[in-house]
């Protein structure tokens, strides 16, 4: 088990404090070459003699006609594991435990205050919460949320499954827990009705439209060029690898939770 921090958007908090996301998507680090087009979760023999599904995913071609080798993508293309690694663990696994980074601001005063500075449970405001200034004393500078420190989150995700797909794999279904929603006044059981990821932005005819909008309005755009390599195609029609990630939300700090296993890491 590990804790680990996690950002998300304004909307996408909202959509966590209502109940309707249960789901998030997050890039595969490294992609594997375009040939590599077939994944499976990697079988592991445990003490018992039985085999269950490991941590590991590994790429390789499909399986042609007339049956030829197929070419597996090793993880590790340069230095000493080059060629012998076949299988890549994604950062999220069941049981892991997700503290929520979001926009916040704390009192004016603390404004020339780094945020690891701030004292542990001071006053916090989210900005999630507000569509104008903050009415609660939070009247401190908005505060990216990379910088939020753990003790100030006020959600935690438990997870409880992962699996490894294409981008343009997700369902209905899957869109639904992403945090798409039927817009106001209308059916989810009629298939004319729009489906919206947040009100007024990202709709479509379906929970599988809106997330697509949702998904290019973050990711669409051309990237900076990393030094001589260019950044990779991130968008919808590109159809990157994604670590699809359900949880279960808990409304409270990590550190009210129970302890974590001597075993587990733990990151500021």
């Amino acid at each position: 088990m590990v804790d680990r921090p996690i950002i998300f958007s304004g909307p996408m908090v909202r959509a966590l404090l209502e109940g309707r996301k249960t789901q998030t998507r997050r890039i595969l680090k490294p992609q594997p070459p375009k040939w590599a087009t077939f994944c499976q979760q990697l079988q592991a023999l445990y003490l018992n003699r039985g085999w269950a599904p490991s941590g590991l995913w590994q790429w390789c071609e499909p399986e042609t006609t007339p049956l030829r080798w197929l070419r597996r993508w090793p993880v590790h293309e340069k230095g000493p594991m080059k060629g012998t690694d076949y299988g890549l663990q994604p950062p999220y696994a069941p049981g892991d435990r997700l503290y929520v980074r979001e926009t916040w601001r704390t009192r004016a005063k603390f404004d020339e205050m780094a945020p690891r500075d701030i004292k542990h449970g001071e006053l916090v405001s989210y900005d999630a919460d507000y569509q104008q200034e903050p009415n609660d004393g939070c009247r401190g500078k908005t505060r990216v949320a990379i910088h939020m420190p753990r003790w100030a989150s006020r959600l935690t995700l438990i997870v409880e499954a992962v699996k490894v797909e294409r981008l343009q794999d997700i369902s209905d279904a899957d869109a639904k827990a992403e945090g798409a929603r039927v817009l106001p006044l209308q059916d989810e059981n009629d298939p004319s009705s729009w489906w919206e990821i947040e009100p007024g932005v990202h709709q479509g005819r379906c929970p599988r439209a809106a997330f697509r909008l949702l998904w290019d309005s973050l990711n669409g755009k051309p990237r900076k060029v990393k030094g001589d390599k260019p950044a990779p195609d991130l968008s919808w029609k590109a159809n990157p690898w994604l670590v699809a990630v359900s949880f279960r939300v808990v409304n409270g700090n990590i550190n009210q939770l129970d302890t974590p296993s001597p075993a587990a890491r733990v990151f500021p």
